[in-house]
């Protein structure tokens, strides 16, 4: 039987749910793309994705950051306490005198407090809830994806494993791995060797949305 993944070019996606994923995935993105295999990516750059290193160009990337900041328990939250308060006393700051004073005060204070409330009690109740509701974000949006044209599935990231077992059992055909090793592309030779130093080229931002 012959094998699809070494008989002519072929398609990678991999899914990367945790920006410091990202970093682990380039040097696969450069060994893989040099090889003439083309390269998507699904990443989740929503919360808590803040200057992650860039993906290379030629990637097709595609976002689920919208889709998770709209999640029921994401949107309630973000909303009550940082959007609804912090837009309050935006609109007061602007106000002359002591009050819009008092209001910039305020507003400091505001961003302080959300910042500390983001860190020790959202992400402690969300960080275990995560994997779940992106996945269920995704399953609703993956038509863009086109998994029936890839032949390989790559999970980055403990996060995107439920969204893995869900896609292996909807594409019994796509090869669904945790490995960032070539496997079985390292015998395929170095057709478009990928440019180095800080100016390389990067996917453009932002990133297509589902």
């Amino acid at each position: 039987m012959t094998d699809p993944l070494a008989a002519g070019p072929d398609r990678v996606v991999l899914v990367l749910f945790h920006k410091n994923s990202v970093r682990r995935a380039v040097p696969f993105i450069d060994a893989v793309a040099s090889r003439g295999v083309r390269v998507s990516a699904l990443v989740a750059d929503g919360l808590g994705w803040h200057n992650p290193p860039p993906l290379p160009a030629g990637v097709d990337v595609y976002s689920l950051g919208r889709a998770e900041t709209r999640r029921p328990f994401v949107w309630t939250y973000t909303a009550l306490v940082e959007r609804l308060p912090g837009g309050a006393l935006r609109r007061l700051e602007r106000l002359p005198g002591p009050l819009g004073r008092a209001a910039g005060k305020a507003r400091r204070a505001q961003r302080t407090i959300a910042g500390k409330l983001r860190r020790r009690v959202f992400w402690p109740v969300y960080r275990p809830l995560r994997s779940h509701a992106v996945r269920r974000a995704a399953l609703r949006r993956l038509g863009p994806l086109e998994l029936d044209t890839a032949a390989r599935l790559v999970l980055a990231d403990d996060a995107a494993v439920p969204l893995g077992w869900a896609l292996a059992k909807r594409h019994p055909r796509l090869d669904v791995t945790r490995s960032l090793h070539l496997g079985p592309y390292q015998d395929r030779p170095v057709i478009a060797p990928v440019p180095e130093g800080p100016d390389r080229p990067a996917a453009p931002r932002p990133y297509r949305q589902l």
